[in-house]
């Protein structure tokens, strides 16, 4: 996991990889999500650092060509918008809260002006058919909760769900 602290090491990392031979290496970015939405002043690194290390995987990628794939994985804060887990909002997996919330995601409670059902007021063993906010898809723009998270403007998410709902 790449960090402000060992960022420029990328190349390290890169040439570790290839001394073990790997068919495939992954520099990920750490994604500033729990405990490390709460530590990213120290670990979130500079957009130059981030840039000289993108050019240095990049190279790597060009020269190991057939030999070993190289991905370089950027930090949701330097991306347009947050991609979207899982394959987008409810697609893969639902999550049921301690309070039982039916959500598309972790984080989708987070997103002001949408509400979701609850499997705890209703009777049945189902949840039931999720409300309209479950299918706002972040899918096109980015997961709608991450840029909330990530950007600290949760209007942003509730406006790309809102304008990309089906």
């Amino acid at each position: 996991m790449l960090h402000r602290e060992n960022l420029d090491r990328t190349g390290e990392v890169i040439a570790l990889a290839e001394e073990l031979r790997a068919d495939r290496l992954e520099l990920a970015n750490t994604q500033y999500l729990g405990w490390a939405f709460l530590n990213r002043q120290a670990l979130l690194p500079t957009r130059e650092q981030i840039e000289r290390a993108r050019s240095v995987a990049g190279a790597a990628r060009k020269r190991l060509e057939g030999r070993m794939e190289v991905v370089f994985v950027v930090p949701d804060y330097y991306v347009e918008f947050p991609p979207a887990c899982m394959d987008g909002w409810g697609r893969r997996f639902l999550v049921v809260s301690p309070d039982g919330l039916l959500l598309p995601c972790l984080l989708a409670h987070t997103v002001p002006g949408l509400s979701f059902g609850t499997c705890a007021s209703n009777r049945s063993r189902s949840c039931g058919p999720p409300r309209p906010a479950f299918w706002r898809s972040g899918a096109r723009t980015g997961c709608p909760s991450l840029a909330a998270a990530v950007r600290g403007d949760r209007s942003i998410s509730a406006a790309a769900a809102a304008r990309h709902s089906t």
